[in-house]
């Protein structure tokens, strides 16, 4: 606090202009707490003297938090949640291997006082066959014999005291007994299931509070859409430029810093650096990200940290509440006066307005999916284009957009592409006659088709051919090519290379490509647009 305190002074002499606001600054700290007040002038701007106090001082400070852990015998970055969740975990295996060892010594413990109850209740008879017995070892058989015992049992009652044959000392062995059983008992209980388990382990837990209760400093909500922050960390950029990776990463960058780098090759073709969507603004700008899954999740851009454009970024899953098993596929600037158009993999379309997304929720459903359906593509809609849709067996359509209905927010769409049975979407999009349509197999065989070579038809039929694939193959990449860009190809052993769409030669519809396998890659396992 004194430290900070000094730089704030320090600040307030150095840069008369800045901070000149700043009338007086007083320590009311007590043994409460830390308490600093600081006082400004009539004719000075609160606000903008705190500004400065947070990009100048100490007053607020940012630090990054490595969440890297073993989970699952595996490192890997937990969110919060999963953190928890393997917690629990490991604490519910400390229960049972703890209760296991437990139960163990206790029985073991219960055997032997079993077998000194049979000795006490039957002493006379002992001591005569232990002393009609040569040495120690048949006087231990013989009572096993004689009482039915172990020989852990027989050993217990050669070794004991005869002190413990006393009226209060079998009272003692009793009670013994009686508690051990009843603890033999609760172990089995607690072993018996899952549920039991997590029991222990919550009490467990909530003894540990009790023991070093602490006050809550942080405030927990149920829901993500009750979250309200006031952001004062950001500062200096109000110009960014937002970048989303092969690898799922979400990078933000000065404007002056994509300037410097972006028409700059590093040469380095990784899933956490290649740039597959990139958006630009200002800071005050509201993101909305938009899943396969029909998700839509509202970011600012001042939750995704400042890097630099060699930076990897931070993984989108730990920046929004997106499950495991969806993925970012489009992220637009919250837009009116326009339109979306979603392209779906069995075929559908749903044109609906920029403004139905306008809504208070942070994340909410873009559009209603049938089962097993995903977005495929979400498009701006434009005047003077087609639809266009690719299937992973090689057919094509393009088909008009007039007459697809503008529809609620809530809607499922209607039907662009009639696909054939084991047959799916695996490109849809807005074209012009102008281009080309670039594709690729599995089996690493690509071409171009001139797009205006292909009719344009009513929507929901199944189009014509487009390619001819040898047997077994199917369609994995399909784009619209109008100027050249960069792709960037991942095999299926993962190595990743990069070419411009002017290597891939134009063929006829028909046509069975150009094989890549010599100078690249023998199968293609997914392709993706480079941005820069």
């Amino acid at each position: 606090k004194s430290t900070l305190l000094q730089k704030i002074n320090l600040l307030r002499e150095e840069r008369k202009e800045e901070f000149g606001g700043i009338a007086e600054i007083v320590d009311e700290s007590d043994h409460t707490g830390i308490r600093a007040v600081i006082k400004i002038k009539k004719d000075s701007d609160p606000n903008e003297i705190l500004e400065k106090l947070y990009k100048k001082s100490d007053l607020e400070t940012g630090f990054s938090m490595n969440m890297v852990a073993i989970a699952g015998g595996k490192p890997k970055t937990l969110a919060l949640l999963e953190i928890i969740k393997y917690y629990v975990e490991f604490q519910v295996e400390v229960v049972v291997r703890r209760t296991k060892y437990d139960l163990a010594a206790a029985k073991e413990r219960a055997h032997i006082l079993q077998g000194l109850m049979v000795a006490v209740q039957n002493i006379d008879e002992v001591v005569a066959i232990i002393k009609k017995s040569e040495n120690t070892k048949e006087a231990r058989k013989n009572l096993q014999i004689r009482f039915d015992l172990s020989e852990r049992q027989a050993q217990a009652i050669l070794d004991m005291r005869l002190a413990r044959i006393t009226s209060l000392e079998i009272y003692k062995l009793e009670e013994e007994l009686a508690e051990l059983l009843l603890i033999i008992s609760k172990f089995e209980t607690i072993l018996s299931s899952k549920s039991n388990q997590l029991d222990v382990v919550k009490e467990e837990i909530l003894e540990i509070r009790k023991k070093h209760m602490d006050p809550r400093r942080s405030k927990i909500v149920g829901d993500f859409e009750e979250i309200k922050t006031e952001d004062h960390t950001d500062d200096v950029v109000s110009n960014y430029t937002l970048t989303r990776t092969l690898g799922g990463k979400l990078k933000r960058v000065s404007e002056e810093e994509y300037r410097k780098n972006s028409n700059f090759d590093f040469n380095i073709i990784d899933a956490d650096t290649v740039n597959v969507e990139i958006v630009s603004g200002e800071t005050s700008d509201k993101l909305l990200v938009f899943t396969k899954k029909g998700k839509c999740f509202k970011l600012s851009p001042k939750e995704v940290a400042i890097s630099r454009w060699k930076e990897k970024g931070k993984n989108i899953k730990n920046i929004l509440p997106i499950e495991d098993d969806d993925e970012v596929i489009f992220i637009d600037k919250e837009n009116f006066g326009g339109a979306y158009l979603f392209f779906t993999k069995f075929g559908l379309v749903k044109k609906s307005k920029m403004e139905e997304y306008h809504v208070q929720k942070n994340v909410f459903d873009a559009l209603k999916l049938k089962e097993d359906d995903e977005v495929l593509s979400i498009e701006v809609e434009r005047d003077d284009s087609f639809m266009c849709f690719v299937s992973k067996n090689g057919m094509v359509l393009k088909a008009k957009k007039d007459d697809v209905p503008s529809q609620g927010r809530i809607s499922a769409g209607v039907k662009g592409m009639n696909i054939g049975e084991g047959d799916q979407v695996i490109y849809a999009g807005l074209i012009q006659s102008a281009g080309e349509i670039i594709l690729f197999s599995d089996k690493a065989m690509a071409k171009r088709v001139v797009a205006s070579t292909i009719e344009p038809l009513a929507r929901h039929r199944k189009g014509v051919k487009i390619f001819e694939l040898k047997k077994g193959a199917k369609l994995i990449f399909a784009s619209y090519v109008k100027k050249p860009y960069d792709i960037v190809v991942v095999s299926d052993t993962k190595d990743l290379t990069k070419f411009s769409t002017e290597n891939i030669e134009i063929e006829k519809r028909e046509s069975k490509g150009q094989n890549l396998a010599v100078n690249f890659f023998e199968s293609v396992e997914r392709v993706a647009i480079l941005k820069k």
